[in-house]
């Protein structure tokens, strides 16, 4: 497997069109992801004319999360830490263009902090970095980060989707 921007929905729309007469491409690749492939490489069809959602299966949380040895007990203490020292926090991220970071810039930009990105190849490996330390937080999908943090290694610290 090679990690590539624009996640598991890049991967289809790069081998599956254009549509063969004999089948009917189908993906269960999240569908935040779809629009930043054509941003990434290019493509000879429009993603929005051949893919149509069908169905949500499930639901994989962005979240934010820290090592569990780090100071931050919660998102006030971290948005405070980060105030008091722009762009000084490191976080992982799985791609520079992942919807995670996306999330996390957003968050940012509204909390007023700066903080400085550190792309690794997929979010598993990301989690691995921050959860030995090495790294001190992380924007990901919560199944990124639940070995780690259910083995009390990460804490997250806040869900970017509502209601979780």
């Amino acid at each position: 497997m090679v990690p590539k921007p624009g996640g598991p929905a890049s991967y289809p729309c790069r081998i599956w069109l254009p549509p063969r007469p004999t089948a009917i491409p189908c993906t269960s690749g999240g569908l935040p992801s779809f629009p930043i492939g054509p941003l990434t490489e290019k493509y000879p069809f429009k993603v929005e004319n051949e893919f149509i959602p069908l169905a949500q299966m499930g639901i994989d949380p962005i979240v934010f999360s820290v090592n569990a040895d780090s100071p931050w007990k919660t998102i006030e203490e971290f948005v405070a830490a980060a105030k008091k020292e722009p762009e000084k926090i490191k976080f992982a991220v799985s791609s520079p263009t992942a919807t995670t970071r996306l999330a996390l810039e957003n968050f940012c930009h509204e909390a007023g902090i700066k903080l400085t990105a550190v792309p690794f190849k997929g979010g598993t490996p990301a989690a691995v970095a921050v959860a030995g330390g090495h790294i001190p937080a992380l924007t990901s999908m919560v199944s990124e980060v639940l070995p780690q943090q259910r083995s009390g290694k990460i804490r997250v610290l806040l869900s970017f989707t509502e209601n979780e």
